[in-house]
Order: C-alpha cells, then structure tokens, then sequence
C-alpha cells in the first residue's frame, strides 16, 4: 500500500485498501460484522474511491492503516480498536463533507 499511496496509484491503493479492511473483518471472527461489512460494501464503493482520490488522502489513509497494524502487532486490541474507530470516523466525515460535490456521473 505504501508504493501505491506514494504514487498516488488509486486503481492500485483501492484494491489494496479494500483488501486491507476485508482482512481485518474477517480476521475479528465477528460474523455479524462480516455479514454487515460486505452487505455496505457494495453501497460504498464510490464513495470510498472519491474520498481517495482527493489530494494527500490515499497517503492519509495509509497512514492510519499503519497506526491500526500498530496497535495489532503490539497484542493492544483496544488501541486497534480505537484506532480502526478514528480511520472509519475521518473517513465518514469526509466522505459526508464531499458527498455534496460527488456526481457518480464523473466516475
């Protein structure tokens, strides 16, 4: 993920980002989250790779990638946690800011 945010590949860090989270699901062994997590899957793609697409945010985001394997390869689930629950809340709230200049249309 790093060479692709470095190059600003979005083809490249989206399926990489989309395979970075869908690891950390299935890897929780929660199958309400699993089954909930694929189910909005779907409905967020375009959204997500507009979000991505903004300036700096592909290398923001793989930042924060790196901050939640932190915290994992630490044994600190509730930093993991905690740090999955920032990476998530920044990406809604920019995601919700930027919702208002997304045209699907253009995508």
């Amino acid at each position: 993920m790093d060479a692709a945010a470095e190059a600003e590949d979005l083809d490249r860090y989206y399926f990489l980002n989309l395979s970075f989270h869908q690891c950390l699901v299935e890897g929780s062994g929660n199958r309400r989250l699993l089954s909930n997590y694929n189910r909005l899957l779907n409905e967020l793609h375009l959204f997500r790779r507009f979000g991505l697409m903004q300036r700096g945010e592909m290398q923001l985001s793989n930042r924060e990638h790196h901050q939640i394997l932190d915290k994992i390869a630490a044994g600190d689930p509730e930093g993991a946690a905690e740090a999955m629950r920032r990476h998530t809340s920044e990406r809604r709230r920019k995601m919700l800011l930027g919702s208002e200049k997304f045209d699907p249309k253009s995508h």
